[in-house]
């Protein structure tokens, strides 16, 4: 399944230069968290070989924040060195599932299945997570070489998204993506008419919580 996560950083104006300890990191942070939101798509006729255009993949999550975040810089010839004070986050998953126009309750009720799995992840983990990964951002420098501010801030936006998107995803993707694949093993895609799709989905988001996310609890 293809995803996109869009990551947009707004530059504010200027703070004081007093440096911020890792404590204050929480108190630094604000989250809004959206519902999910699901829509559907449907295609006529048998499943096309390559997706036409305008039109997703089967239970396409995508995660999209946004996280405003407060610099101070403080410059010199040829170097510019950012510090990272506060950021404001905002949290949706948005998912989109493509099926038949004719199709069957036993798909439908396959594709449902996916859906509670993605949902699960967004509403148990994307909070905490997004909140661990931009606290681990307060109080960080960068160090950037660039001719001007401005050519500067250019390099160190997509070193941000990166740094915060790999956390974030990790916690919250990573693991709804595995317990999908579970699920599709579990229901054979749906085609297992001796599996219920809603037990199978809770079944795979259990193995993947007794596993992944247990040591990845343990680890933080």
């Amino acid at each position: 399944m293809k995803r996109n996560l869009f990551l947009s950083i707004t530059i504010a104006s200027l703070l004081s230069t007093t440096f911020l300890t890792r404590s204050d990191a929480a108190e630094n942070i604000t989250v809004t968290v959206a519902p999910s939101t699901v829509d559907y798509q449907y295609y006529e006729g048998a499943k096309p070989d390559k997706v036409p255009i305008g039109m997703k993949a089967l239970t396409e999550p995508s995660w999209k924040f946004t996280c405003h975040f407060n610099w101070v810089h403080y410059d010199s010839p040829g170097s510019y060195r950012f510090v990272i004070k506060s950021a404001a986050c905002d949290l949706s998953l948005p998912i989109l599932i493509t099926l038949p126009k004719d199709a069957n309750e036993k798909l439908k009720g396959h594709e449902q299945g996916h859906l509670h799995i993605n949902e699960h992840f967004y509403k148990q983990y994307a909070e905490s997570a997004i909140r661990k990964a931009a606290g681990s951002m307060i109080g960080k420098e960068y160090t950037i070489e660039a001719s001007d501010y401005d050519e500067a801030k250019k390099k160190l936006v997509p070193m941000t998204v990166k740094d915060v998107q790999v956390q974030y995803r990790g916690q919250t993707f990573t693991p709804a993506e595995k317990a999908n694949v579970i699920y599709d093993t579990l229901t054979d895609h749906g085609r297992k008419s001796d599996v219920d799709s809603e037990t199978a989905a809770m079944q795979a988001v259990k193995e993947v919580e007794q596993s992944d996310m247990q040591s990845t609890a343990d680890r933080g």
